[in-house]
């Protein structure tokens, strides 16, 4: 029974763990949608200060990146106390408002490296909550594999091209490219390629390890389309363009498109990551009820034998106690008549042996005291 309530014990707390783990990446997603919104506004702000208006668009997509602070703020309010986050979203906010609020006083370069420095805290957002929700510490296979991705290579890579994005944005809307910023294209167009086969090779192990998950096998097939069509496009209009005639705009959409296709499979990778926690969590939850309900019933039943055990020893010894004291009033006729082979019945059997003996003697005494007997007595004594 020991061994059967430490293995709820442990259990429990797996669920415990499991449901910490669902609520952080929970919390993942919420980010992910305002690393997208954020980083969509460093394009689009590296074309307007190059010299193309965009500046609806621009406007646009800071309203959307405020919705979804303002999401992430929600699941913030529930989930924070339990990951540890403390008021990090809101100097991620308070940052965010600082580059709104002075982008038009901003170079190029310098909005690239304010929104690259929030990106970057961002990220440090997300591996702060995957280490504080466990989901980074747990080694059941499909989750260790998950986790990689969804906080290491696949952010890594998405950041890489929207890098891309903007440095490549810059430089069309310019029509110019130094050789500085030809080479910062091609660094990062092999830093996606590197990127995108290291989680590529993990996916792939998770899709080895369960084949029904055709979705992220679909999203990730896209995705691959996508890049490389985005990563050829910035190597032939950017790299090794003699000039520069390919529209900022042709090139951006490109690149979103491919963006917003790793987004899509990193919030897929993010969903199977909760439902796999979830899916263990519930099974765990289910063979600790079990073991719980076992463990119930053999208390139950060792209550119900302890009383049932405990009346009748404790009736036993009533018996006992009755015939005793019968005979302490005198009645040798009392007998209590228990069977058994315990200690209760030896005693019974020992006091009915006694008993019998005492109405023995007493007969015999009886016998030896009366007349008939005495007047035989000293008739033989005669003789």
């Amino acid at each position: 029974m020991v061994l059967a309530g430490l293995r709820v014990a442990e259990a429990l707390a797996l669920v415990r763990a499991a449901h910490r783990q669902a609520a952080g990446t929970e919390y993942v997603e919420a980010l992910s949608h305002l690393f997208q919104r954020v980083a969509e506004h460093r394009g689009l702000a590296a074309r307007l200060l190059s010299g193309e208006d965009v500046s609806a668009e621009l406007a646009a997509k800071q309203q959307e990146a405020q919705a979804a602070f303002q999401a992430a703020a929600e699941v913030n309010r529930r989930q924070g106390a339990l990951l540890g986050t403390g008021r990090a979203l809101e100097e991620l906010r308070a940052s965010w408002l600082r580059i709104v609020e002075g982008l038009g006083a901003m170079t190029p370069e310098e909005s690239f490296l304010r929104h690259t420095r929030l990106i970057a805290d961002l990220l440090e957002l997300v591996r702060q909550v995957a280490e504080t929700s466990g989901i980074v510490h747990d080694s059941f296979p499909e989750v260790a594999l998950l986790s990689d991705v969804v906080v290491g290579a696949l952010p890594r890579a998405i950041e890489a091209m929207g890098q891309l994005r903007a440095l490549g944005s810059r430089t069309l809307v310019r029509g110019s490219a130094t050789v500085e910023e030809r080479a910062g294209v091609q660094e990062r167009v092999g830093a996606v390629r590197l990127l995108q086969a290291e989680f590529g090779r993990r996916l792939q192990q998770v899709l080895a390890r369960s084949p029904a998950r055709g979705s992220l096998e679909e999203k990730l097939r896209q995705g691959d389309q996508l890049t490389e069509r985005y990563l050829a496009l910035a190597e032939g209009a950017v790299v090794r363009a003699e000039r520069l005639a390919v529209p900022a705009s042709e090139y951006f959409a490109a690149a979103t498109r491919a963006i917003d296709a790793r987004f899509d499979l990193y919030r897929e990778a993010t969903g199977v990551l909760r439902e796999t926690v979830v899916r263990r969590a519930t099974r765990i939850q289910r063979g600790a009820w079990t073991v719980a309900g076992l463990l119930v019933v053999l208390l139950t039943a060792a209550a119900v034998g302890g009383v049932v055990i405990a009346r009748s020893v404790t009736g036993r010894l009533g018996s006992l106690g009755h015939g005793l004291e019968r005979l302490e009033e005198g009645d040798l006729h009392v007998e209590v008549g228990l069977r058994g082979q315990d200690e209760v019945a030896y005693l019974a059997q020992t006091f009915d042996r006694v008993t019998a003996r005492l109405r023995l003697a007493t007969r015999q005494q009886e016998l030896l005291r009366s007349p008939s007997f005495c007047k035989a007595a000293r008739d033989s004594r005669c003789t």
